[in-house]
């Protein structure tokens, strides 16, 4: 970088006295909770928002020709501020959510759009970007192409090529999308704590809770409370917040030079294509309906046991409600297994000592818990140390599980911090965060969610890149998900189950229950690959409408479900008026990525199986070094061919590890 530049960009805002913008002198540059009001958020972005374009001028007014170092390098962290304060805001914003943060969050709506309008305009920034991109890129490292890319197509589809008319409405789009998913997520929120309001039961229980519940008439409302989140008339009812969401994703769509909200979003995916998606997705979904239309026959029969004994009514006709009940009851039959029953041996402190554990056997780091006093929400939280082998730093992690009304449901991931390399030299260091809904025992199904949520703090943790823009996990979705699903395959592996699945009695969990739990591993494995698969084509055929006039959500995701063959006693894991991954997250038209993922994961995974030895500490190393260190750094293909030495990946090994058959 030039001096000017370099000068430029370590300009800090420390002077303002704004501690949303100060450089944090705290133990490992955690940010200073106790210190960031709500009240001088919005103050913080304008400043910062100044700070980001006086930096754009300084690249604009240099009179060397342009190249990366002087022109992309300098630029990507020309925001740095911005983005770590609306970063840490968002990260509060799920886990802490009240009235001070929502009016906070659509008072900066107006903030960003500007900025990003103001960005997009600056044709003699774009100009010297363009520059560099159609110049000669051979002394460019990989990771530095990577940035360009990224870079000149953020302008591309930002619309830099239209005319200020069009730009303009782009912003108007922009904006009003914002508040409307805001909108959608705070419906959600309210629905669910409406659930457990109504029936006691987070709803990331729910399928464990409803597979237990002998009460009939109690199964059924909290199955038709579940389903009906987002979809009942009146405060919470997301359905026209869908279609106005949908409306403006389809004009802005249009405005870019694609036919839908699908092909916009997909462009940026491995996939490329809507048509690769769907081909992609289609045969599994019905593969899966073939396998779940088995399953319901076999279920069914306990229910007509029920029936013909009197223990239900005669005429009682089975119910969608009954499904889970009545799998689970099969299960104890065929395997002799139920959930609840190994439960006591999940206790979630265990369990996040077992999460950690598995890292250190596959990569060596260390974590050593330290003070959280200073957190946000320190009854809730554990934080951790993570270091290398030999003592280096490597970031913190911190571990929410705790449920709570101010908290999102579901399990997610969200980084406090960003591994780069900052303009001065230093290499910011990460941290990382994983949220859950957990109680203090979990279901096996969670403990499988708190190794994936793990598995992509790693990808955060051990980066190693220059730039912010493709550090961590700012990847392709299905790309970021091979690492969370990949960590998921140690969860129950025995040697070290030995070590966490312990009751609180000392009793450790016998091989016995442990082969039973992993016979019954697959059990209905096409009922839950249907709910899956089936929720990824809904969002995939609903973003591939060109207009949603007179489309009902409910009615469109019924006619997707039936044209398909899903069995009537089945509804998506996910529908549309509580979808967030669609309508207030990253996977718009990308559910399915999920599915993409685990295809490419079982394949990576079989090369550790073939190796003999899941924990086989040259290959995790060899791992490490070739994914996880290098974020989104490098073409994802160029690194699986790298790792496994195939072209591409097989998807056998997916439909054999959830015990479904190709349909021919």
């Amino acid at each position: 970088m030039t001096a000017i530049i370099a000068s430029a960009l370590l300009a800090t805002s420390a002077a303002t006295g704004n501690p949303w913008l100060a450089e944090w002198d705290t133990p490992y540059g955690m940010p200073p909770f106790k210190e960031l009001k709500v009240s001088s958020y919005v103050d913080a972005l304008k400043t910062a928002v100044d700070l980001k374009h006086k930096r754009i001028q300084a690249i604009v007014e240099n009179k060397e020709k342009p190249t990366f170092q002087n022109t992309v390098a300098p630029y990507v962290f020309t925001d740095r501020e911005l983005t770590r304060a609306s970063r840490v805001f968002g990260v509060l914003f799920s886990l802490e959510r009240d009235e001070d943060r929502e009016k906070a969050s659509v008072e900066a709506i107006p903030v960003f759009t500007a900025d990003a309008s103001k960005t997009i305009s600056n044709i003699a920034l774009y100009e010297r970007i363009d520059a560099v991109w159609r110049g000669d890129k051979s002394g460019l490292t990989e990771e530095e192409k990577t940035v360009l890319k990224r870079v000149h197509d953020s302008f591309r589809r930002n619309g830099v090529s239209l005319d200020r008319s069009k730009r303009e409405r782009l912003r108007e789009i922009n904006g009003k999308l914002s508040e409307l998913s805001l909108r959608f997520s705070k419906n959600v929120l309210a629905c669910n704590n409406r659930f457990k309001k109504d029936f006691g039961v987070d709803v990331s229980d729910y399928y464990d809770v409803i597979a237990n519940t002998d009460d009939r008439s109690r199964r059924e409302a909290m199955f038709k409370a579940y389903i009906a989140r987002g979809f009942t008339p009146g405060e919470h009812d997301n359905r026209s917040i869908i279609t106005e969401i949908t409306k403006l994703r389809i004009e802005r769509a249009k405005i870019l030079g694609f036919k839908t909200p699908a092909a916009y979003y997909n462009e940026l995916r491995m996939a490329g294509t809507s048509e690769a998606t769907l081909e992609f997705t289609e045969p599994i979904v019905k593969c899966a309906a073939s396998a779940a239309k088995r399953e319901l026959a076999e279920i069914k029969t306990l229910f007509d046991r029920d029936v013909a004994s009197g223990k239900l009514a005669e005429g009682s006709v089975f119910e969608p409600w009954d499904v889970f009940y009545y799998a689970e009851k099969l299960k104890k039959e065929k395997y002799n297994f139920s959930a609840n029953e190994v439960r006591k041996y999940f206790k979630s402190e265990n369990v996040l000592k077992a999460v950690l554990r598995a890292a250190e056997r596959l990569y060596g780091i260390k974590a050593k818990q330290i003070d959280n006093s200073n957190l946000y929400n320190p009854a809730a939280t554990s934080a951790f140390e993570i270091t290398d082998a030999d003592g280096s730093y490597i970031g913190v992690f911190i571990a929410d599980y705790s449920p709570r009304p101010t908290k999102s449901g579901g399990a997610w991931m969200s980084l406090f911090n960003k591994q780069m390399i900052s303009p001065d030299g230093k290499n910011i260091r990460p941290i990382v965060i994983n949220a859950c809904n957990f109680g203090e025992y979990l279901s096996p199904t969670q403990v499988v969610t708190a190794f994936h949520e793990f598995g992509h703090a790693l990808h955060g943790l051990l980066s190693q890149c220059v730039y912010p823009t493709v550090s961590c996990t700012a990847g392709y979705s299905e790309y970021n998900e091979i690492f969370s699903q990949i960590n998921e395959r140690r969860a129950f592996e025995p040697s070290l189950l030995a070590e966490y699945a312990i009751s609180d009695s000392g009793e450790i969990l016998n091989a016995d229950l442990i082969s039973r739990m992993k016979a019954a591993d697959n059990h209905c494995s096409g009922i839950l690959t249907t709910k899956l698969s089936i929720s990824a084509l809904v969002d995939l055929k609903w973003n591939l409408l060109e207009s949603v006039e007179s489309v009902d959500p409910e009615e469109f995701e019924r006619k997707v479900c039936e044209e398909i063959g899903i069995p009537k006693e089945l509804v998506p894991r996910h529908r549309l008026a509580h979808f967030k991954h669609v309508f207030a997250g990253g996977y718009t038209a990308g559910y399915y990525t999920y599915l993409w993922a685990e295809v490419l994961d079982r394949h990576l995974y079989s090369v550790f199986e073939k190796k003999g030895d899941v924990w086989d500490k040259e290959l995790s190393m060899k791992f490490r070094k070739t994914f996880l260190e290098k974020g989104a750094s490098e073409d994802p293909m160029k690194l699986f061919k790298s790792f496994t030495g195939d072209d591409k990946p097989d998807i056998e090994p997916f439909f054999k590890s959830r015990g479904l058959e190709i349909l021919k």
